[in-house]
């Protein structure tokens, strides 16, 4: 992929990030990875620099939700996809306000990483298209 912006990756566990990093050597996707609150915070507060954001549920120390719900109205048009270790069914109310494009679970991207990858490959092409149109 050329000229999409990166994906930031909102997660804490160290050995989540090492499968989805291990995962995208085959994929190639353009992931930034953040897992500290104070990291998570300055990434979230860029302004036109992510095409995507992946993000964790959870993240000791951090409000992520409110994160999130303060990016999503400084970027609007930037997809949030959501995972959690927890059941699709089981999100709570605050993910949900602020309305994902997707919800995967941790174990259905492992189960089914090359699927997952499509999908964020189609969210990434479409903020490349919107860019160069």
């Amino acid at each position: 992929m050329t000229s999409v912006r990166p994906v930031l990756v909102i997660e804490d566990d160290d050995a989540f990030v090492r499968i989805l990093e291990m995962f995208n050597r085959r994929w190639k996707l353009p992931l930034e990875f953040q897992s500290r609150p104070a990291g998570i915070r300055a990434a979230a507060g860029a302004r036109d620099r992510y095409g995507l954001v992946l993000s964790d549920l959870r993240v000791p120390g951090l409000e992520v939700m409110k994160e999130l719900a303060a990016f999503r109205t400084r970027e609007p048009g930037v997809p949030i996809v959501l995972m959690s270790s927890l059941g699709v069914d089981e999100i709570p109310p605050e993910a949900q306000a602020i309305h994902p494009e997707a919800i995967y679970s941790k174990e259905a991207i492992i189960r089914e990483g090359d699927r997952f990858a499509a999908e964020l490959s189609r969210f990434l092409a479409a903020d490349r298209d919107a860019l160069h149109s």
